[in-house]
């Protein structure tokens, strides 16, 4: 199943495409969420994606306000939000991220956390199961 990497951070994008590559996933990347809305759109096959908050032109909490209302993108979809920013999150922004099973990993994230986070995603869109 492949990840999809979203992060306006070049060098963070890469080490994670690293680290995914290494334990034997496939990954795209994109670097805001308006391509990584477009690249889910045309993709009709399940994706995992590790999505940056914090990103110009479209953050991600529009790429999961957009996959929260989008019926097929929200079937097909896991998210994983990986974030610099500790901050709290709005009450409506809390629930999308239960509904969707969405995680948040603080950067710098530990490797094991990510990995198992990955791992769990693709098991959920496999057997078709949210939490």
């Amino acid at each position: 199943m492949p990840v999809l990497v979203v992060d306006d951070d070049e060098p963070t994008r890469h080490a994670v495409r690293m680290l995914l590559e290494d334990a034997g996933y496939t990954v795209l990347e994109a670097q805001d969420g308006l391509v990584a809305l477009e690249m889910l759109r045309q993709q009709s096959a399940p994706c995992i994606v590790v999505l940056d908050l914090v990103m110009p032109r479209l953050d991600g909490a529009g790429v999961i306000r957009a996959v929260a209302l989008n019926r097929k993108l929200r079937r097909r979809t896991a998210i994983i939000l990986l974030t610099a920013r500790r901050v709290s999150l709005q009450l409506t922004f809390s629930r999308m991220l239960t509904a969707l099973a969405t995680p948040v990993i603080l950067k710098p994230f530990d490797i094991d956390t990510l990995l198992e986070a990955v791992a769990q995603a693709n098991q959920r869109l496999t057997t078709g199961k949210r939490r």
